[in-house]
């Protein structure tokens, strides 16, 4: 598990691997960057980070990534696990190319119009061969 820490007092963001609660090491790969900001009473954090790291999770387009959030009020005294902790949420990436439905439709239509041009091929040539064997039997 990948653990972002932003202390508020520092500029920089730190990151951890976690194997458990008790087995937390730093993870000092670098690629991690953040900003901290406030305004009016309420603290803004951004982590930037790439999409497929050197070490850590990965943000695979196309797929589901769980993620929680924890707080710690510092003027309350929160330390340790005396915490604001979200529940898991699933944060889904967009995939980078979204493939187009008009090529599926197109390929689509122009089969069925192929299957129908060969069925209106195939009745109109039973109806000439039909009235062909009549006309030469009302003529005998």
């Amino acid at each position: 598990m990948d653990l972002w820490f932003f202390d508020l007092a520092k500029t920089e963001p730190l990151q951890f691997t976690g194997k458990g609660s008790a087995e937390i090491a730093p993870n000092d790969a670098g690629e991690l960057t953040g900003v901290a900001s406030y305004d009016q009473g309420e603290w803004s954090v951004i982590f930037k980070r790439p999409l497929r790291p050197a070490s850590g999770a990965r943000f695979a387009p196309g797929e589901f990534m769980p993620i929680a959030f924890s707080v710690w009020d510092g003027l309350s005294r929160e330390r340790g696990n005396m915490r604001g902790l979200t529940l898991w949420y699933s944060l889904y990436m967009e995939p980078e190319l979204v493939p187009s439905a008009v090529g599926p439709m197109v390929k689509t239509a122009l089969t069925i119009l192929g299957l129908e041009v060969i069925v209106i091929a195939l009745v109109r040539s039973r109806y000439r061969a039909r009235k062909q064997s009549s006309e030469t039997a009302t003529s005998v």
